[in-house]
């Protein structure tokens, strides 16, 4: 066997272990378990994982086997523990490692952390040959943090628009070193003009009353309040609210930290976005044992439909005061998820623009029970957020029931349509009768939305069994209708074409090489595409192996218009749960596109100028100028055997005609090919998707 560890942690009887392990052969998965020295097992929850990196360095190839672990255990001690990695279906493969050694390395971080070598330091330190994501993460936290000269520089510019920011921070219980870094994370910031607004809801923690009323005396910007006692998370923050003066509103935990440049950033995108009302930026999670960095999440930027599936948003976030006010600020019976809730009515609240800062401003600490570390550690959260999305969508018309996703924090929404418009379903064809039965009936047998249409628009097939395929289908169902395009192949000009004779409010491309896997795959994508600013919807497209073909079209990466996570298996969660959510992506590909037709005619349909390509990331783009938002529907999913029909651009002539499409788009969009919002200015643009430069 071979194996990393890259997180060892033990505190108060509980032990967590991630890693990873394999088989040399490469004869299957992996488990992991915590046993004695005596041999007796200890009982423990393992989650497991197929590692794309880990897979990739060990064999240069994909693959599904599950390798990567993480496992929780609680025991009396820790001195004579054992965690042994075994081949799956075969245990007599196995590797003991020794858990104290590892422990001690994992504590001496904290010299480490006073090391001036420190990448020697890990490598001396670490097992196995792959180094883990929070070792490069750290390494690049360190090169791209604010400088002492930056910060000194920072002190002295002025901004024309120069606001207090009532930085807020309910009070219950803290910790001493943890509350005084918070506040020195505070007293470090290069900009000034802040208020510190506490209240503090344990009147039962000796001296705490009188600690914080000194804290006001040295430091007029800290304002307390006192409370009777414990209002709840929501309550306390509220009080907090009511002490602010400032125009903008800070949400900060006490036992969390900001870097020292993020009120000064947050004040230049203020200068930058006069109208802004909401801000945010990118964070991580910090180590609360050893101070280091880790778990860095890079965002997107403003995101509806992402925000509908979990709280991406989170730290740090701003604010206008009035804003805060108007929405009633947090709301008693969802602690856990009161921010989420804050969030979403703050956001339908506002008519500006919601901005992002696409940098690490925000350190969430870890610790045991909080929801930085285990969002399943307080379920009563996962509970709250369901209703909290639930009562947004109701606030803004639509009914739909909220399930748990796989991964807890992020929800499912599956909707309950009311009313059923007729969506008209294009179908271009050219013989490949097998493929064509497939994609029809898969819809008919499968489909749990009855109200559409289906429209094949036959071009110039050449096979008789292909014209009985159609006398077949149209005698099967009276919702099958055939149209004839005479002309040579023009993938735009065809579903213009069968688009001007559809009858449906809805239009829904599909590729004569897809089936369809889940039934309310029409219902889910109509329920984004009836929203009145959503200008059209994608769907998760798998290859016949399970893997995904489409979830979401990035442009402007390296200057490409990129598939992400092509070829990544379907359970894969992807960053930050990408695949496993819905969200706001720029383009969606037409293989399964759904549009409503009065956007279709205003726009003209697809631009006949790209006969092949691209024509689907132009017609999204075009929508997007409009103020139209493209989504990416994570659960509708249909298989797409992708270029069975078509073919693969395999020759001379298709690279050449490809290429020119490329060159058009980039000609037409130069500013979108050169950043994609819903990507991140930090990941890199050369070296794979959602991974660190």
């Amino acid at each position: 066997m071979i194996f990393s560890i890259d997180f060892v942690f033990y505190r108060k009887g509980r032990i967590n272990v991630r890693g990873w392990a394999a088989d040399k052969e490469r004869r299957g998965s992996i488990s992991a378990a915590l046993v004695k020295k005596n041999g007796e097992s200890v009982p423990a929850s393992v989650e497991y994982e197929a590692r794309g990196d880990v897979l990739m360095h060990l064999w240069q190839e994909g693959g599904t086997e599950e390798v990567a672990f993480s496992l929780t255990a609680y025991t009396d001690t820790k001195e004579n523990v054992l965690l042994k990695v075994s081949l799956r279906d075969d245990p007599a493969v196995s590797e003991l490692i020794d858990i104290r050694r590892i422990f001690r390395s994992r504590y001496s971080l904290k010299s480490y952390l006073k090391s001036k070598d420190r990448d020697t330091f890990l490598r001396e330190r670490k097992y196995g040959d792959l180094q883990s994501d929070d070792f490069y993460y750290q390494k690049w936290y360190d090169a791209h943090k604010i400088t002492p000269s930056d910060l000194k520089k920072q002190r002295k510019e002025r901004f024309s628009y120069e606001p207090r920011i009532s930085v807020l921070v309910p009070v219950y219980r803290p910790e001493k070193a943890q509350f005084d870094a918070m506040l020195a994370s505070l007293k470090k910031q290069s900009y000034g003009n802040w208020e510190l607004c506490l209240a503090d809801g344990s009147p039962e923690v000796k001296g705490l009353s009188e600690r914080l009323d000194q804290l006001s005396k040295k430091d007029p910007r800290i304002r307390v309040r006192h409370l009777p006692e414990n209002l709840g998370i929501a309550g306390n923050t509220n009080a907090c609210l009511d002490l602010a003066s400032g125009e903008w509103c800070a949400l900060l935990d006490q036992d969390d930290l900001c870097e020292p440049d993020a009120l000064f950033e947050f004040v230049r995108a203020m200068n930058e976005h006069p109208d802004s009302e909401i801000i945010y930026s990118d964070e991580d999670k910090i180590d609360n044992e050893t101070g280091g960095h880790l778990m860095p999440h890079f965002k997107p930027d403003f995101s509806p439909a992402r925000l509908h599936s979990d709280n991406y948003i989170c730290h740090l976030l701003m604010a206008k005061t009035g804003l805060m006010r108007k929405v009633g600020g947090e709301r008693s019976g969802f602690d856990g998820a009161q921010d989420y809730d804050l969030v979403l009515r703050l956001t339908e609240n506002t008519t500006g623009p919601i901005v992002h800062i696409p940098r690490i401003l925000y350190n969430w600490r870890v610790s045991r029970t909080s929801t930085s570390a285990d969002f399943g550690a307080k379920s009563y959260a996962i509970d709250a957020g369901r209703r909290a999305l639930r009562e947004a969508y109701a606030r803004e018309g639509y009914e739909a029931e909220i399930r748990d996703s796989s991964h807890p924090g992020r929800y499912v929404t599956v909707p309950k349509m009311k009313p059923e418009p007729l969506v008209s379903i294009l179908i271009p064809n050219k013989d490949h009768r097998e493929d064509l039965e497939k994609c029809v009936g898969s819809p008919l047998e499968k489909a749990s939305y009855i109200n559409y249409e289906i429209l094949i628009i036959e071009n110039n097939s050449t096979e008789e069994e292909t014209f009985a395929c159609y006398e077949a289908l149209s005698a099967r169902d009276p919702r099958i209708r055939v149209l004839r395009y005479p002309d040579a192949f023009n993938y735009s000009k065809i579903n213009n074409f069968g688009a001007k004779e559809a009858k449906g409010e809805y239009l829904l491309l599909l590729n004569n090489d897809t089936e369809v896997i889940t039934e309310n795959f029409i219902e889910s994508l109509l329920f984004y595409a009836q929203m009145p600013d959503v200008g059209a919807v994608g769907a998760k497209l798998l290859y016949a192996d399970d893997t995904i073909q489409h979830a979401g079209v990035t442009v402007g990466v390296d200057q490409r218009v990129i598939h992400m996570y092509a070829g990544v298996p379907k359970k894969d969660p992807g960053y930050m749960g990408r695949l496993i959510t819905s969200c706001d992506v720029s383009a969606v590909t037409g293989a399964c596109l759904m549009t409503k037709k009065s956007l279709w005619d205003s726009l003209f349909g697809l631009d006949e100028a790209f006969t092949v390509a691209y024509n689907d990331v132009d017609f999204c783009l075009r929508l997007q100028e409009k103020g139209f938002r493209i989504v990416y529907d994570a659960y509708a999913e249909l298989y797409h055997y992708e270029s069975k029909s078509r073919g693969y651009e395999d020759t001379e002539e298709k690279q050449k005609r490809l290429q020119k499409e490329m060159d058009l788009l980039k000609e037409r969009w130069p500013e979108r090919m050169k950043r994609d919002p819903y990507y991140n200015d930090n990941l890199s643009l050369q070296r794979g998707f959602y991974q660190l430069p």
